[in-house]
């Protein structure tokens, strides 16, 4: 059922922190209508909120020190590097930069953070695969909104078992503060962590055949082995129902010596697949 946008009619408040979670993930979810964006994709994109700052006003107004790299993170998405200034400077003409510098808390401020995601998803050649498999598709499964906004939009680490569950986690749980329905039907766990199998082929011997079927090899020839990174990216990242599993298994197994992609024997058997 499609969501209205239940924001109060009333003057914004400059403090959210008197607001509970789910009216504030409410509002959020009105500034992403107000900004074009679906139902389905409103949903998805608050629900990544919810993932990054559980709705915090001090995230959400705000700005931090990311603890990975120590850049300063901005914002509802912890804009961070070029496009914290460019966020900036967006809200900047929005009028909802205070004189201190700082982002005036309010609808306005949410509004102007909406906007921006969308402009972002329509002008940056980096986004072409959000334009393609989740702005040109307003009935997004929340599945592939996960999988396309978490690779490709918002690059947060959901492939790391670290951070997977937990990220999940929260992504359920802001659609659940829409009032989400059938949300144990909600499979998230489709998203693949980083790993290193040693048996049906492997990540790396996967990439080790397109290298190859390129007629190049990691460190001998650049150009080549990003090709091989781009299809292994668009294989991984297609869906799942399109992905073909390794007809036998690989035997791949570690071994010695050489560049990382040579530690691994037993590739005879991926010929011809």
């Amino acid at each position: 059922m499609e969501r209205t946008n239940t924001s109060r009619a009333t003057a914004a408040p400059r403090d959210y922190a008197d607001l509970g979670t789910q009216d504030i993930a409410l509002d959020v979810y009105g500034a992403f209508r107000g900004s074009g964006f679906s139902d389905a994709q409103s949903q998805a994109l608050t629900a990544q909120i919810n993932r990054e700052n559980n709705f915090q006003q001090r995230y959400l107004f705000g700005s931090h020190s990311d603890p990975k790299n120590n850049a300063t993170n901005v914002g509802m998405l912890s804009w961070q590097g070029d496009r914290a200034p460019a966020v900036m400077e967006f809200m900047r003409d929005r009028g909802v930069i205070g004189e201190d510098g700082g982002i005036i808390p309010g609808r306005d401020a949410l509004q102007a953070q909406t906007d921006f995601i969308r402009h972002e998803m329509e002008t940056n050649p980096s986004y072409e695969r959000t334009r393609d498999r989740f702005l040109a598709n307003p009935d997004v499964e929340p599945g592939e909104a996960a999988r396309v906004l978490g690779d490709n939009y918002i690059r947060w680490a959901r492939r790391d078992p670290e951070y997977a569950a937990s990220g999940n986690q929260r992504i359920k749980d802001g659609y659940a503060l829409l009032g989400g329905e059938g949300l144990e039907s909600l499979n998230l766990d489709l998203v693949r962590p980083n790993s290193r199998p040693d048996t049906n082929g492997g990540v790396e011997a996967l990439l080790r055949k397109l290298l190859e079927e390129d007629g190049g090899s990691e460190g001998k020839d650049y150009d080549k082995t990003m090709s091989g990174l781009m299809q292994l990216e668009k294989a991984f990242s297609a869906p799942e129902t399109s992905l073909r599993p390794v007809a036998r298994p690989a035997s791949v197994q570690r071994g010695s010596g050489g560049d990382p992609l040579s530690r691994f024997e037993g590739l005879a058997s991926l010929a011809g697949q």
